[in-house]
C-alpha cells in the first residue's frame, strides 16, 4: 500500500542561484488499531527546485551624465532587471580626465544591492576649485558582478562642466593718448581665476595710423596667454612722435574668439593719437616782385613753416 502527499511550489518571480531542495525525513509511524510501524530505509526523501528565472542585468541606469562641477555631489544608478531574490554585488572602476580623490571621491567601490531591489543609487562627491579648469570626464566601468548578468550599459560618462571666464580690457574704449607721449599699456583681464592657460588673440582691424610708422604693438601679433594663478596679461603699446603734423590718428583693437574662456562685450578698442605738432604756416617766400615786361613767365613760391607729413593744397586768387 502508499499513501500521496501534496507538495506545493510557490513560483516566487525572481532569480535564485543555486538550485534549492527540500528534504522530508520519515521519524515514525503509527498504524491506527495494529501495531505500529516500523521506519526503514530509505527514510529521507529530497525534492529539488530548479531555479526558472532568468539571471537578472546588472546596468547604469543611463550610458551619459552631464553634472555642473561647482555642484557638492551627485548621483549615479546601478539597476537590477529584474529584480534578484539574492543580492547583487559589483566594483567600479575609475577613469576620466578628472582625478579620482582630487576632483571626486566615492565613498566606496564596491557595491552591494541587496535582494529584491532593482536599484540602488549611489552619491558622488565632488571636489570643488576657486578656478576654472576646462570640461573634465569621470568614466565609471562595473566590473566583477555577483549573481547577476552583464547589461547593455556597463560603462558610464559623467561631463564636468563648469561657465568659462570672462574676458575684457581693461584700458576703457574709447582712449585718447598724445602723439608725444611714449606709449600705452594694453592688459586684458579675466573675471575669475584659471587653473588652465587662457589665450586671447587679437587683431589690428582699422584707423587711420600705421603700424611701425605711427606705433608699434610689442609682440604683435602674438595673443595674450594668461597663466594659471593670475588674472591679467599685458603688451605696450609705443607710439613714434614723427616731429611733423599729420593730424589726429586713430586704431581699432579687436580681441578674437579666446581658449578656455569667453569676451564679455564685444572686445573692440578704439585709440585715438592726437596730434602735437602745430599746423604748419603758409607763406609767400616773397611780397613782391620787379619783373621786365619782356620776361615771358615768372615764378611764385610758397613756403610750409614747419614740414608737414601731409600734402598741403594751397588755392589762390
Amino acid at each position: 500500500t502508499s499513501a500521496s502527499i501534496d507538495l506545493g511550489i510557490i513560483e516566487d518571480q525572481c532569480y535564485e542561484f543555486p538550485d534549492e531542495y527540500i528534504a522530508l525525513t520519515l521519524t515514525s509511524a503509527t498504524i491506527t488499531s495494529v501495531a505500529n510501524a516500523v521506519v526503514v530505509s530509505p527514510d529521507i526523501y529530497t525534492a529539488t527546485i530548479i531555479n526558472n528565472d532568468d539571471k537578472p542585468k546588472l546596468s547604469w541606469s543611463a550610458s551619459a551624465l552631464t553634472v555642473n562641477e561647482n555642484s557638492v555631489s551627485f548621483n549615479v544608478t546601478a539597476t537590477v532587471d529584474p529584480a534578484s531574490c539574492l543580492p547583487v554585488s559589483f566594483s567600479i572602476t575609475t577613469g576620466g580626465t578628472a582625478g579620482l580623490y582630487t576632483d571626486y571621491t566615492f565613498s566606496n567601490l564596491s557595491v552591494t544591492i541587496d535582494a529584491n531591489q532593482s536599484s540602488l543609487t549611489i552619491p558622488v562627491q565632488l571636489n570643488t576649485t576657486d578656478c576654472y579648469e576646462g570640461g573634465e570626464t569621470i568614466v565609471l566601468t562595473i566590473n566583477n558582478i555577483t549573481n547577476a548578468g552583464e547589461g547593455n550599459t556597463l560603462t558610464q560618462t559623467i561631463y564636468l562642466v563648469e561657465d568659462k571666464p570672462k574676458v575684457k580690457w581693461t584700458n576703457t574704449s574709447p582712449v585718447t593718448i598724445s602723439e608725444n607721449e611714449m606709449g600705452l599699456t594694453l592688459t586684458v583681464e579675466t573675471d575669475s581665476e584659471t587653473c588652465i592657460p587662457i589665450t586671447i588673440p587679437y587683431s589690428i582691424v582699422s584707423g587711420t595710423a600705421t603700424h611701425h610708422s605711427d606705433y608699434t604693438i610689442l609682440s604683435y601679433p602674438e595673443p595674450f596667454v594668461i597663466t594659471p594663478g593670475l588674472r591679467t596679461a599685458s603688451t605696450y603699446l609705443e607710439i613714434y612722435d614723427d616731429n611733423c603734423y599729420e593730424g589726429d590718428e586713430n586704431l581699432s583693437l579687436q580681441l578674437n574668439t579666446p581658449t578656455n574662456a569667453t569676451l564679455e562685450n564685444s572686445g573692440k578698442l578704439d585709440i585715438t593719437i592726437t596730434e602735437n605738432d602745430a599746423l604748419p604756416s603758409i607763406k609767400w617766400t616773397t611780397i613782391a616782385q620787379t619783373v621786365d615786361e619782356g620776361c615771358r613767365s615768372v615764378t611764385l613760391s610758397v613756403e610750409l613753416t614747419p614740414v608737414s607729413c601731409l600734402p598741403v593744397t594751397i588755392t589762390y586768387t
